[in-house]
C-alpha cells in the first residue's frame, strides 16, 4: 500500500534539495524514479516517504541506487509470435535494442526484457512486451496528414502497430483497406504497457470524413465503424491533453469484431491434497452475438500431476466448476496451472481463450490500477499430502432424467489412522436441482450416497455438483472443496405400454346348409 516519495538531501547541511524529487514517474503507476548526475562528488541523504505519511508491517520497499540505464517502456510495446524482433526502450537515454522472440505459447501473453548500456554494465529495471498472434509494425514518421498514412494493408484478421507523439502537435495516421459490412474495433493500449499517455482515434472515410470517434470518458481508448463501402480509411490519433515526449507512447490493434467469449477467475490460487482435487470456479461472458457451448480445462506442465476436465458449459449458462485433480505421483508444493476455454465460432474456426485474474490479482497488489500483464492468467495451486480422508465421487446412474430421483455414491479412503464421521453437504446445486439430506459417513464406514431429484423444469445438459465434506480429527476441524461431479440432465424416458392377456377372438362359425 506504499505510495512512495524519494527527496535528496545534502548531507552536510541536510536540507531537501527541492529540484531532487519524485513521486508518481510516468509509466511506473504508483512508484517513483529519481535520475541524476551529481555535478560535486561528496555525501548525500535519501528520503523516502510514504506520500501521506501512512506507515505499518505492510508497507514494505525496494530501493535500488546505482549507474544503471532507467526506462519507461519497451519499444515497440507489442511483438508478434515466433518472429524476432529488435525491442528498444523509451522514456530515458539511447539504449542498444534487445533481440527478442517470444513463443506463440497460449499460456505467455507477456515477456520482458531488461536495458543494459554494455554488454558489462548493470541492467536496469525489467519493462513488460506484450506477445500477439497478429502481424506487427511501427510507425514511421511523417504521418502527420491521411495522404501521409502509414498503410497497414489488409486487417482481415488483424493488425497491430506500435507509435510515440514525439513532438507537440503530433498527429499519427494509419490506413487500413477495409470491407463493406465488416464491424471494426480499433483498441489504443497505454497504461496496461506502463505508458502514461492517453489518445484520441478517430476514423475518417475516402473524403476525410469522420465516421467514428473514441470516447474520452472511458478508461481504454476505443472506436468502432461498419464501412459503407470498400475501401482505404484512416485512422487518426491525437494526444487526448496534446502532451508529446519520450513517455508518450501507446500500441495500436485493429480487428474485425467477431463472436468470441471472455473467462473470468474469482481466485488465483487453491489448495488440493495428493489424491485428491478441488474446484475453480469460471464465469464466462459471451461477446458479439457468440452465444455456443465453451469447452473449459486445466492446463498444467505435464510432469506436474495436476489436470482436470474438459467440462463443457452449456449454451445459456455463465459459470461452472472446472475440477482440479491431483494425481498420487504429484509432490506437495506449489503448481502453476491455468484455465482454458474452447468454442467454435463456426464449423471451421475454434476460440480459444484463457481465464483472466485481473480483479483479483489488483486486490493482491494494493488496489494496483494496471497489474503486471504476465499476472493477469496464471494460477497455482498448494499441493499438500494425503489428509486425513479422500472422497471419490461416482454418480450412479451418470444421466439423471427429468422429473426422477438419483444418487451419487461417495467412496472415502481414511488414511493418518482416521475413523471418524465425514459429513457431506452441497457447496453448489444447478438450478432445478434437489439435493436430499446428506448422511455422514459413519465411523468405519467407506461409503455413503447423496440423493438429487431433477424437476422436471431442469436444463438439459452437463451440469456440476459441487460438495464440501468436514471432519472432526485430532480435536480440530477440516474441511475440504471436492472436485466438481459432473451429472447430465437427460429427458424422461418414455415407458413402454403394458402387455395385456387379451383372449383371442374366435372365428365366426360358418352356418351349414
Amino acid at each position: 500500500p506504499l505510495d512512495p516519495i524519494v527527496v535528496l538531501h545534502d548531507a552536510k547541511t541536510k536540507r531537501e534539495l527541492v529540484d531532487l524529487y519524485a513521486d508518481d514517474t510516468p509509466g511506473l503507476q504508483g512508484d517513483c524514479r529519481l535520475t541524476h548526475t551529481f555535478k560535486t562528488a561528496g555525501e548525500y541523504l535519501i528520503e523516502v516517504r510514504d506520500t501521506t505519511y501512512r506507515g505499518g508491517p505492510d508497507y514494505y520497499y525496494r530501493l535500488r541506487v546505482g549507474d544503471f540505464p532507467g526506462v519507461t517502456t519497451a519499444f515497440p510495446l507489442v511483438v508478434q509470435a515466433n518472429t524476432p524482433t529488435d525491442v528498444g526502450f523509451t522514456g530515458g537515454e539511447s539504449l542498444p535494442p534487445v533481440k527478442v522472440t517470444a513463443p506463440g505459447l497460449a499460456t505467455l501473453e507477456a515477456t520482458s526484457v531488461a536495458p543494459r548500456r554494455t554488454s558489462l554494465g548493470l541492467r536496469g529495471w525489467p519493462v513488460p512486451v506484450l506477445i500477439s498472434p497478429l502481424p506487427q509494425s511501427v510507425e514511421q514518421e511523417p504521418n502527420n496528414e491521411p495522404a501521409q498514412a502509414n498503410s497497414l494493408g489488409v486487417v482481415a484478421s488483424g493488425a497491430g502497430v506500435s507509435a510515440k507523439f514525439e513532438k507537440p502537435g503530433d498527429v499519427d495516421c494509419f490506413s487500413i483497406n477495409c470491407s463493406k459490412g465488416v464491424k471494426y474495433a480499433v483498441t489504443a493500449a497505454t497504461y496496461a504497457v506502463n505508458s502514461p499517455a492517453e489518445v484520441l482515434i478517430r476514423v475518417l472515410d475516402a473524403k476525410g470524413t469522420e465516421i467514428a470517434r473514441s470516447n474520452p470518458a472511458q478508461a481504454t481508448a476505443r472506436a468502432e465503424f461498419t464501412p459503407g463501402a470498400d475501401g482505404v480509411y484512416v485512422i487518426a490519433c491525437e494526444h487526448l491533453n496534446y502532451l508529446s515526449g519520450p513517455h508518450e507512447v501507446y500500441h495500436l490493434t485493429i480487428e474485425p469484431v467477431l463472436p468470441d467469449f471472455a473467462i473470468t477467475l474469482a481466485l488465483d490460487r487453491a489448495e488440493a491434497p495428493i489424491g485428491g482435487g478441488t474446484a475453480v470456479l469460471a464465469t464466462v461472458t459471451r461477446l458479439n452475438g457468440f452465444a455456443g457451448p465453451v469447452e473449459l480445462e486445466i492446463v498444467a506442465a505435464k510432469d506436474s500431476g495436476i489436470s482436470g476436465g474438459p467440462v463443457t458449459l452449456p449454451a445459456g449458462q455463465t459459470f461452472a466448476f472446472v475440477p482440479l485433480l491431483v494425481s498420487e505421483k504429484a509432490t506437495p508444493g506449489l503448481h502453476e496451472f491455468w484455465v482454458r476455454g474452447r468454442a467454435k465460432r463456426d464449423k471451421d474456426t475454434e476460440i480459444e481463450r484463457l481465464g483472466t485474474l485481473t480483479d483479483a490479482v489488483k486486490a493482491n497488489l494494493s488496489g494496483m490500477p494496471n497489474p503486471p500483464p504476465e499476472l493477469r492468467n496464471r494460477c497455482a495451486v498448494a499441493v499438500i499430502e494425503q489428509p486425513e480422508f479422500i472422497l471419490k465421487l461416482t454418480p450412479e446412474p451418470m444421466a439423471f432424467e427429468k422429473g426422477k430421483a438419483g444418487k451419487i455414491i461417495l467412496e472415502a479412503t481414511r488414511a493418518n489412522g482416521f475413523d471418524g464421521d465425514i459429513t457431506v453437504a452441497p457447496l453448489l446445486v444447478p438450478p432445478n436441482i434437489t439435493p436430499a439430506a446428506a448422511k455422514p459417513i459413519a465411523k468405519g464406514q467407506t461409503q455413503g450416497e447423496l440423493g438429487l431429484t431433477v424437476t422436471a423444469a431442469a436444463a438439459p445438459g452437463s451440469s456440476s455438483v459441487v460438495l464440501r465434506a468436514t471432519a472432526k480429527t485430532g480435536g480440530k476441524d477440516v474441511a475440504y472443496i471436492l472436485p466438481p461431479v459432473i451429472i447430465t440432465v437427460i429427458e424422461a424416458k418414455k415407458e413402454a405400454p403394458k402387455k395385456t392377456d387379451a383372449k383371442k377372438e374366435e372365428p365366426p362359425k360358418k352356418d351349414k346348409k
